[in-house]
């Protein structure tokens, strides 16, 4: 059995193209993501390391548990939502509402999230009402 030097270095050469052309768009989307909002993961500017692991998230439900766990302090609106996670709007939708109805994430008002951990506000008040 022979190999096929030429064959091999065509192809070690098409995977560093590749290589390349992936760092090159992870660099850009890390750009965009940059300018548009900070990091829902992680509260700064984006990471390539949680770019990456975002996108590595398989399917929708746990993209947006990742994201509003990242940030259970916070409440998210539909659009911010969407603006990370992607997806069709339709199926977005329908996703969050199974996911209320799962109590995986909370409803904290028309259009609003949050992370099933995030207290509404209603919860936060009185709980300063209570401290004072």
């Amino acid at each position: 059995m022979s190999l096929d030097v030429e064959s091999i270095i065509q192809v070690a050469n098409e995977l560093k193209e590749a290589q390349e052309r992936v760092r090159f768009l992870e660099r850009k989307l890390g750009d965009l993501t940059n300018t548009a909002r900070g990091n829902a993961l992680t509260g700064g500017p984006p990471t390539m390391s949680s770019l990456s692991e975002l996108v590595a998230i398989a399917s929708l439900p746990d993209k947006v548990i990742k994201f509003l766990d990242g940030n259970p302090d916070r409440i998210f609106s539909f659009g911010e939502i969407h603006e990370f996670v992607g997806g069709a709007e339709n199926y977005l939708r329908s996703t969050l509402a199974r996911l209320i109805k799962e109590e995986r994430i909370a409803s904290r008002g028309w259009g609003k999230y949050g992370s099933a951990e995030t207290k509404s506000l209603l919860q936060q008040a009185k709980e300063r009402a209570q401290n004072l």
